[in-house]
């Protein structure tokens, strides 16, 4: 049986793992590590990972995805939302 100890020493392999990686890989975007409390997850109501979540210009979610999106479809949506914004800013 493992000690509480083993855990904590699991979750912070995990948390190296994860910091190691985004390093190893250049991500060019926003990870967290939401560590033992989970309050990211219940926040953000993320139930798979990845989980990922495109915020328009006034901060309004508009699209989350859950696991892999299909080839092209967070540049498209992308896309999409940066034309809203420019149209929004023109007098």
């Amino acid at each position: 049986m493992a000690a509480a100890g083993d855990a904590v020493r699991y979750r912070v392999r995990l948390r190296d793992v994860a910091k190691r990686a985004v390093t190893r890989e250049r991500l060019n975007w926003r990870s967290w590590w939401d560590g033992d409390g989970a309050t990211l997850r219940a926040e953000w109501q993320v139930d798979s990972f990845p989980s990922l979540y495109l915020i328009d210009h006034t901060g309004v979610i508009r699209k989350k995805w859950e696991g892999r999106p299909e080839a092209g479809e967070v540049e498209d949506a992308v896309e999409q939302l940066v034309r809203q914004a420019e149209q929004a800013a023109r007098p």
